[in-house]
């Protein structure tokens, strides 16, 4: 009985390990990186992967342009897109830089706000 136990005991040991290393990621990185990729950067650089999933999280965000400072917003461009869909800094294309971004939203009166670098890296 007492190797019966240890056998148990083994197995369970076994199976909570195995999930441990089959460990999930946020599949919004897949379009960019390969499955195996991004289990690397967990394994080897996790504090790049939680930046990553914090810039897939609140890099960007669409709001309506105010009107009284419509005139005064340089746009770095225009986008064709659905504002009410669910959109990410990679799913979009866009570059993380220094500064803030500011894209019209074609056939709208909204834009899409990319944060600058600097605001994602210490929040």
């Amino acid at each position: 009985m007492n190797l019966f136990l240890k056998s148990v005991f083994f197995g369970l040991l076994l199976a909570l390990s195995s999930d441990i290393f089959c460990q999930t990621y946020d599949t919004r990185l897949e379009p960019h990186y390969s499955r195996e990729e991004i289990q690397k950067m967990i394994r080897e650089d996790v504090a790049r992967y939680k930046f990553l999933v914090n810039c897939l999280n609140k890099a960007i965000f669409i709001a309506e342009i105010p009107a009284e400072k419509a005139d005064g917003i340089k746009f770095n461009g225009t986008l064709n897109i659905d504002p009410d869909q669910n959109h990410t800094f990679l799913s979009l294309g866009l570059a993380i830089t220094e500064e803030y971004q500011y894209y019209k939203i074609e056939g709208t009166n909204k834009m899409l706000v990319v944060m600058p670098l600097v605001f994602l890296e210490n929040k």
